[in-house]
């Protein structure tokens, strides 16, 4: 945080030193959640969650914090607006500047999320109000972590409960459940719920033309050369 901190205050001070403070719009925002176990690289929320924080003095009123549903795809139709450029663009995300601005915003009623960092822990979700549907696309355990992750002294003293097998699909209600630890998939006073947000999901891989549609997902083929080459610099550099 401190670090963070120190940053920012130097290019607020240049954007005071230019006389530009109060007419640039500043965003700081995060590109995944905290680096703990359940948290980054998972799809529960903690991993999903990321910073994002806007000031724009000529515009906003500060203070302001925003509950409503968005996604890192809604910045950029929301930078849009914000500059007043208009037009067809082919964007998947929805502007929320409205919401900010007060001009009028609807909410939006889920959003989606994928992991891919690894083709051996490949996962989709859709998340509502209310609940979160995650589908599993491989065997493996139930949560594949980077390795600072599973080398932190955190990890060690949550045990080895991740270890456990994952399931095909996970089901968490929000409302009961924030933490996401009970899965209430595959349970029979569920099964519209499961049913309809996994068809939410299958026409949101649709629309986007999602590649696990056509198979597992595969390693580049350009990735064994990268790792070749970069074993040879740090052998070469020792």
């Amino acid at each position: 945080v401190r670090c963070m901190d120190a940053a920012v205050g130097r290019i607020f001070e240049a954007l005071a030193q230019t006389g530009q403070a109060e007419h640039t719009l500043v965003v700081f925002t995060t590109d995944h959640g905290i680096a703990f176990p359940r948290a980054k690289a998972t799809l529960y929320d903690p991993g999903l969650r990321s910073s994002l924080i806007l000031r724009y003095p000529d515009h906003l009123s500060g203070g302001m914090a925003i509950s409503e549903l968005t996604s890192h795809v809604d910045l950029f139709p929301s930078l849009l607006d914000a500059a007043g450029v208009s037009g067809s663009f082919d964007l998947q995300g929805r502007s929320f500047w409205g919401l900010l601005a007060g001009t009028g915003y609807t909410p939006v009623e889920e959003i989606f999320a994928e992991k891919n960092t690894t083709p051996e822990d490949v996962k989709r979700c859709i998340r509502t109000r209310r609940y979160k549907y995650i589908r599993n696309y491989n065997d493996g355990p139930m949560l594949q972590l980077p390795t600072d992750i599973e080398a932190s002294l955190t990890r060690r003293d949550m045990g080895d409960g991740h270890l456990q097998l994952r399931p095909p699909t996970e089901l968490y209600d929000l409302a009961g459940d924030p933490l996401e630890m009970e899965n209430l998939s595959g349970r029979p006073e569920q099964q519209a719920v499961e049913q309809d947000l996994a068809a939410r999901l299958d026409r949101f891989l649709e629309e986007t033309e999602d590649p696990i549609l056509r198979g597992p997902l595969s390693r580049p083929t350009e990735e064994a050369a990268l790792i070749q080459r970069a074993r040879s610099r740090i052998q070469r550099a020792t």
